[in-house]
């Protein structure tokens, strides 16, 4: 049997990235207080031996002070994968000023204009080509699985099973398993590793996300998804969360200690079943 992945995946974008626009209509300005301080939880992931993957969008890649932390992270063993926000990459449409839209709300040659330049910013800094991919909002479609087999991606994390979000104007990915999901092959070749939502009594979901839910369901459905025999318990939450004041949901001092204190309950759950920490592209099948 396959000993099982833990890996953490961490959308690592600008600072309070769904602030309403100002008072002109116009998104707020990009800043980088999260991503220029991600040391701390660098050092939190490294000193327990666990390497970490950074979906890293377009901004903070041209973000000199935030790439040279994100370089330091790879040369110790982290993979920098891509994360495309449509509102924050180039070429720029008038509605990036003012709309944080879906990927599929732009043509096809649009779409595929940004993705390019989204792998030009990662070159430029990193040196390499990402292959591993997760979509600004969840924004997945058989189109975006397409184009990114052709740009050279190998591996997608942009399916949160069993969740719905077209209310919202988004995806739905209710009829995807939350058994036990585990990796799959997509039929443009790509492996498909989705985030670690597990269903559990009474058709309850739950997102194994830090600041989700109560520290307590978050080790519960860490135990389920490896009892059930899941191949990699995949954590994602946004760099944001992580540094007091740049996120919603982490404004204060005590709202970081406690993801820090969920992440460490989770490292624990996953070891207790012999979970190795892996990077995304080191959890998914080589072929």
């Amino acid at each position: 049997m396959t000993t099982p992945s833990l890996v953490f995946t961490v959308d690592t974008e600008p600072d309070d990235q769904w602030a309403p626009p100002l008072a002109d209509g116009t998104l707020p300005p990009f800043a980088f207080r999260n991503t220029r301080g991600l040391q701390p939880l660098v050092d939190f992931f490294h000193e327990r031996g666990l390497p970490v993957t950074w979906m890293t969008s377009w901004s903070v890649v041209r973000d000199d002070e935030s790439a040279r932390v994100l370089r330091d992270a790879a040369a110790q063993g982290d993979e920098i994968a891509g994360h495309l926000h449509g509102w924050e990459t180039p070429p720029f449409l008038d509605v990036d000023a003012r709309r944080r839209s879906f990927i599929y709300e732009y043509t096809a040659e649009e779409r595929m204009a940004k993705h390019r330049e989204l792998l030009a910013a990662h070159r430029d800094a990193f040196g390499a080509h990402p292959v591993s991919y997760r979509a600004g909002r969840w924004g997945l479609d058989a189109m975006e699985l397409a184009h990114l087999a052709e740009l050279g991606y190998r591996i997608d994390s942009s399916v949160p099973p069993g969740i719905d979000w077209r209310d919202r104007g988004g995806p739905d990915f209710s009829s995807y398993a939350t058994g036990a999901p585990r990796t799959w092959r997509e039929a443009c070749g790509l492996w498909e590793v989705p985030a670690s939502i597990v269903q559990m009594s009474a058709g309850r979901l739950l997102w194994i996300r830090p600041l989700k839910h109560p520290r307590a369901e978050l080790v519960e459905a860490t135990h389920a998804l490896l009892e059930r025999g899941a191949d990699t318990v995949n954590v994602m939450f946004h760099s944001s969360e992580a540094f007091v004041g740049t996120s919603p949901i982490s404004r204060t001092a005590e709202d970081v200690e406690r993801l820090y204190g969920d992440l460490a309950a989770i490292i624990d759950a996953a070891r207790a079943h012999g979970a190795v920490g892996r990077t995304l592209r080191d959890a998914a099948p080589s072929a």
